[in-house]
């Protein structure tokens, strides 16, 4: 009877053992198999058709931006603009694999502690041309332990687990109307500008033409160095702000620069026309936008005179 026990007891304490050891083969901390998976959402970002955002900036609003033959647009109620397409491509890029960098808790315990609340966190849906949308909540961003850069706090709706993942998806997804729209107002890399042709209200204003031997102003040579610093800064040019309600039609433009890129079919043109008490300037790179621009900043540091390239 003894033997009969004791066997019995030996084959329970074996299978005790044997669970306790995959148990802790699963959980340790040196098992190479995740405790989570890789990607908190996957998204194929050239099949998305539309997406929203709801920034709380925006009073967590709708901000809906569509696919069309001619680029994204961005709609906020009834108003519908043009989005700048690579500032919607650097947001929608991380979507294509969004890492779980981490999982940091349970959406009822960590959810208002990291901004993923209803009235806190920000929803994003992606419509996609086949499939069902894909959804994801974005909560806030901060500095990750160590020297990891940033993460942010993410929830996808229906789970129960919150992760961190790289980036700063929140100061992205944050955006208002305005700022999803183009404010260039030249762009492109100055190894193709062969021409630049400008209009000044006080004379004929000048030419400056990339030939054989380097630029030249009104064919005379220009100062090389010079120059190339304020072409860098050309290519990049910008309006901060835009002024809806200027009404420049039957207007003159006071300053006007026609720039010939051999990477064009047609001239980037950018016209500055007085308004009110100041200037507007509009690009042929944003049709319909008028932007609000800075007469003692910006007119001088756009619209140089031709001295400032001269030997």
């Amino acid at each position: 009877m003894f033997n009969k026990v004791g066997t019995k007891a030996l084959l329970l304490v074996v299978v005790v053992l044997a669970g306790l050891y995959l148990l802790a083969d699963r959980y340790s901390l040196r098992a190479k198999d995740r405790t989570f998976r890789e990607y908190v959402v996957q998204v194929d970002t050239t099949a998305v058709v539309s997406f929203s955002l709801h920034p709380r900036r925006a009073g967590g609003d709708e901000l809906r931006f569509e696919r069309t033959p001619a680029g994204w647009t961005v709609q906020h109620g009834d108003t519908l603009r043009p989005a700048d397409d690579e500032l919607v491509r650097t947001f929608l890029g991380p979507f294509t694999g969004l890492r779980a960098k981490r999982m940091v808790g349970g959406i009822k315990l960590v959810g208002e502690r990291h901004e993923l609340t209803d009235s806190l966190r920000n929803r994003a849906e992606f419509r996609l041309v086949n499939g069902d949308p894909v959804q994801l909540d974005i909560g806030r961003s901060t500095f990750a332990p160590g020297e990891e850069g940033a993460w942010t706090f993410v929830h996808v709706p229906g789970e129960k687990d919150v992760f961190a993942t790289p980036g700063t998806l929140q100061m992205l997804a944050d955006r208002i109307l305005n700022e999803w729209r183009p404010h260039h107002l030249v762009r492109g890399d100055t190894v193709g500008f062969r021409r630049l042709t400008y209009t000044f209200p006080s004379d004929t204003g000048y030419v400056m033409e990339l030939g054989p031997e380097g630029w030249t102003i009104d064919g005379k040579a220009a100062d090389q160095y010079r120059l190339g610093r304020y072409l860098e800064s050309l290519s990049g040019a910008q309006a901060m702000h835009f002024a809806d309600d200027a009404d420049i039609t039957g207007l003159s433009p006071a300053y006007r620069l026609e720039i010939d890129d051999v990477d064009r079919t047609d001239p980037i043109v950018v016209e500055v026309f007085p308004w009110r008490d100041g200037f507007v300037v509009t690009s042929s790179l944003n049709p319909g936008s008028v932007m609000a621009f800075d007469a003692e900043r910006e007119v001088p540091r756009l619209f140089r005179p031709r001295s400032a390239f001269q030997h």
